[in-house]
């Protein structure tokens, strides 16, 4: 009984190794794709990379106000600020 045991859950292991193989597979497909439709859109632009990230920042940040719009006691900081910590 213990060996049939340790021998489903040893399927059970490679099968969960396989199915996450294939999310991380399926995840760099999409991950390159956007690369390469990123890299499209500047060219097709004529931005260079700076312009481009410089969009980008702005657009990270519209998707962060969209985020969080609708949500009480929330307070959002954009630019170069540095942390603060509270000494005692």
């Amino acid at each position: 009984m213990a060996e049939t045991v340790h021998t489903a859950a040893q399927k059970q292991r490679i099968l969960t190794q396989n199915a996450t193989k294939q999310a991380e597979d399926a995840r760099k497909a999409a991950e390159i794709a956007k690369a390469d439709a990123d890299k499209a859109y500047q060219n097709q632009m004529n931005m260079t990379i700076d312009q481009y990230l410089a969009l980008r920042m702005i657009e990270i940040q519209k998707e962060k106000i969209q985020i969080i719009k609708d949500k009480n006691n929330v307070s959002i900081i954009f630019g170069d600020v540095q942390p603060v910590k509270e000494i005692r």
